[in-house]
């Protein structure tokens, strides 16, 4: 068992060490990548740079021997190049100056004639003249670079470079913002609605859109009635099915997240205006000619109406639905027919004339834009009657005109089909010229009994009219006359 335990400790000892070694190993080579054990080393920086010259260098001829005369084999002349080495220990290097000037370069024809004395040829290079005008970029020297000083500026430039790469990165990193793709500018309702348009159908919208970008990560979403409002709500998919609404506005507004950057800003894409809401009633009607609401008269058959506006809170008053007709009331059970109405705009309404006597009403609901309706309302009834009742009938008395000077007369009532009978209309006296105006007062009742005695031996007329409850008179009146003759 000891062993056994010895053992493990021991493994375990030497799996710790080479976990420190691998430890050691990484760190030597993350603190000094260009160490011998690294077996990836990084790239190193070029010993020098070479910075190449703006200015157009003259063309260099090319080698050219020249005849020495045999060599001391007799083989033929030797070869010498004509151009010097450059220097390659220390260079002077031409800094940049930022001036440009126009340089002209000039190169002339020239012809290189080779002899050889032991053989009859020669050769010949010919360069045409040609004549450039190029702006150049004029570098003056300014200092003797060693390796070791142009190890430096490379070094600086290479800075320089990266520095500038990050300032460029981050330039077009904000321009790249400024230029996002704007948010989509609307969105349509699945079920038909219009944006910014009342309806009383749909109180459960559903909206889709078209993204502005394939780039587009998801979308922020508010849905309410705060035209300004926003929300953290997301969407990834271009659509959004949000709860069904009650009466009111409510505004979907969106703002795009794309997937390097969100815009800023927020748009309303859909105003969705949902009314179920009926107006208020239409109240208090009255007749432009001072015709009294449920009051029979004979004297206006053409009216004229107005009444106290209605009103609607959401989508607004669209107008009034306007019956005026005979024999109707408006009850829940019975209600217009939409033949018989007629649409009025703004609270009055002129039918024609009536065209006989009778009961007509004015009977009127309240319609907003989106078709909700009130109940309907009795706003008036129009009594008319033009038609005069009939004189009474069957006028007489049954007293002797020997013995009573008083006497009581009768008649048959009046039916009146309109208005109605309202009373009887009475001339009692001598009977110089027939029926006078009326001079007793009106009977209610079908009879008339004298009051005062009437002279013997003289002869009264007693007339009687009819008249119904618009003021209509009969056209005659009833006659009958009485002789006072008592006897002697």
């Amino acid at each position: 068992m000891k062993m056994k335990n010895a053992l493990w400790n021991s493994l375990s000892f030497l799996a710790i060490v080479g976990v420190l070694a691998v430890l050691v190993v990484f760190a030597i080579i993350f603190f000094n990548p260009y160490s011998q054990i690294n077996p990836l080393p990084p790239p190193t920086m070029p010993a020098a740079l070479f910075i190449p010259s703006n200015t157009p260098t003259q063309p260099r001829l090319p080698v050219t021997w020249t005849p020495e005369g045999d060599n001391q084999q007799g083989a033929g002349p030797s070869l010498k190049p004509s151009s010097t080495p450059i220097e390659t220990t220390t260079a002077q290097y031409m800094m940049p100056s930022r001036t440009p000037t126009p340089t002209i370069t000039r190169t002339r024809t020239s012809t290189v004639v080779l002899v050889k004395t032991t053989i009859s040829s020669y050769r010949t290079a010919t360069r045409t003249p040609t004549r450039t005008r190029t702006p150049t970029r004029t570098r003056t020297p300014t200092k003797n670079l060693t390796g070791t000083a142009l190890a430096e500026f490379a070094t600086q430039v290479k800075q320089t470079q990266i520095a500038g790469t990050a300032t460029a990165s981050s330039v077009a990193a904000t321009q790249t913002v400024q230029a996002l793709p704007p948010n989509p500018s609307s969105a349509v309702e699945t079920g038909g609605s219009s944006s910014n348009v009342w309806q009383s159908t749909n109180s459960d919208p559903a909206f889709t859109w078209t993204a502005p970008s394939p780039y587009v990560s998801m979308y922020y979403v508010y849905w309410g009635p705060d035209p300004n409002g926003t929300s953290n709500t997301t969407v990834v998919s271009p659509s959004y099915d949000p709860p069904a609404v009650t009466t009111g506005i409510y505004y979907l507004r969106l703002r795009t997240v794309f997937v390097w950057a969100a815009r800023p800003d927020w748009t309303t894409v859909f105003i969705f205006k949902y009314d179920n809401t009926i107006p208020t009633e239409p109240t208090h009607a009255v007749e432009t000619h001072a015709v009294e609401d449920k009051t029979w008269q004979n004297t206006v058959s053409n009216p004229a109406f107005t009444w106290d506006a209605a009103t609607d809170a959401h989508s607004g008053m669209a107008g009034y639905d306007v019956y005026f007709g005979p024999t109707l009331e408006a009850t829940p059970e019975v209600t217009p027919t939409p033949s018989a109405t007629e649409f009025a705009t703004e609270p009055q309404y002129d039918p024609t004339a009536v065209p006989s006597s009778g009961k007509y009403y004015l009977i009127v609901r309240s319609v907003d834009q989106v078709d909700n309706v009130s109940d309907w309302v009795d706003l008036f009834e129009f009594w008319y009657d033009g038609t005069r009742p009939d004189a009474p009938a069957s006028m007489g008395t049954t007293d002797d005109p020997t013995t009573v000077s008083t006497p009581t007369f009768t008649w048959s009532a009046v039916i009146d089909a309109h208005s109605g009978l309202d009373a009887y209309e009475i001339f009692w006296g001598p009977n110089t010229s027939g029926c006078g105006t009326k001079n007793q007062s009106d009977a209610t009742s079908t009879s008339f009994t004298v009051t005062e005695a009437i002279p013997s031996g003289q002869e009264y007329i007693l007339c009687v009219w009819s008249r119904d409850k618009a003021g209509n008179v009969s056209s005659s009146a009833s006659q009958a006359t009485y002789t006072y003759s008592p006897t002697p």
